[in-house]
């Protein structure tokens, strides 16, 4: 089966990020975010989604510091991850995937970039961030 190229591209601070649609469940206002009673690294907290614990990434490793983020994509792998504005939901087909940029602080976490209109913009691979987080707890 064809990977679908239907895309959410949304930005955290002043940073694009691209997400694959198909891992979108939905895209929520942020509300209360309740600080976890422990510190897990990659989480800044819960908020209540649906009636259930929604964890919520925290971008600060990142480099996005404290950026406003008013939205939440909430992932089909149950976790919340924080956006300033959600920019569109587009089909790129024929837009060329490159390769990472060396030295950015979010290639631990994107498959690719892809080029459009002349301006790259990572890929969050979800696999990815969720293997992330998971090694980063068992550190800790």
């Amino acid at each position: 089966m064809a990977e679908s190229k239907l895309l959410l591209r949304a930005s955290v601070g002043d940073r694009e990020l691209w997400i694959h649609a198909g891992d979108v469940g939905e895209v929520v206002p942020l509300e209360y975010l309740m600080p976890f009673p422990s510190e897990l690294p990659g989480l800044a907290g819960i908020m209540a989604h649906h009636g259930e614990p929604l964890p919520i990434l925290d971008w600060t490793p990142y480099g996005a510091g404290e950026a406003e983020c008013p939205f939440v994509a909430v992932l089909k792998r149950r976790l919340g991850i924080p956006l300033t504005r959600i920019l569109e939901v587009r089909e790129v087909e024929g837009a060329a995937e490159v390769g990472l940029k060396r030295g950015d602080p979010w290639n631990p976490m994107l498959g690719h970039r892809r080029r459009l209109s002349g301006h790259s913009h990572g890929v969050l691979d979800v696999e990815k961030l969720l293997a992330l987080l998971h090694n980063r707890s068992l550190r800790r």
